[in-house]
């Protein structure tokens, strides 16, 4: 199961560096990401297939830790990454709503999940990581980094149920 966790790691954090090589600096969002690479290459689904693939890869991990407690809210969780793929042009009116809303939804969600079990070491540890960086960034990008802030509060967290 871990290599399921590692997969899905792996996945993001290339996708991210690779975006952020061909883009020569920080992007403003991990969402913005969809736009840097439609723009450059013309790939429409990349952002798309990256949210699904890590979503579909941390819900049969976290799932298969979590054992009854709180089960609704990993579901819940990796939907609104989901949508967040689904949704990826944030920019547009017909689905920046939904983008937002997914997003809220995947983020709230992990979070309400660590923090009804008491993991609060992995939401402190993602905040303090996502801050550090924010801080090393020349308070840069606080959208990207909070995005991010987020991702490591996620895996860290699994990794330690």
């Amino acid at each position: 199961m871990d290599a399921l966790l590692i997969i899905a790691l792996s996945i993001i954090a290339v996708y991210i560096a690779a975006t952020i090589a061909i883009y020569g600096e920080i992007p403003i969002s991990i969402s913005n990401t969809y736009y840097i690479w439609r723009e450059k290459f013309g790939f429409r689904l990349l952002f798309s297939f990256v949210m699904w693939a890590v979503g579909i890869l941390v819900v049969i991990y976290w799932e298969s830790k979590c054992a009854g407690r709180y089960e609704w809210l990993p579901f819940l969780s990796v939907a609104g990454m989901g949508f967040v793929g689904a949704a990826s042009a944030y920019k547009e009116t017909l689905t920046a709503g939904t983008h937002y809303t997914a997003a809220a939804i995947w983020a709230g969600s992990a979070i309400a999940f660590f923090a009804l079990i008491g993991d609060w070491p992995s939401i402190v540890a993602g905040l303090l990581f996502g801050a550090a960086c924010f801080a090393c960034n020349r308070f840069r990008n606080l959208t990207f980094w909070a995005e991010i802030a987020v991702v490591m509060m996620m895996f860290v967290g699994l990794k330690c149920l």
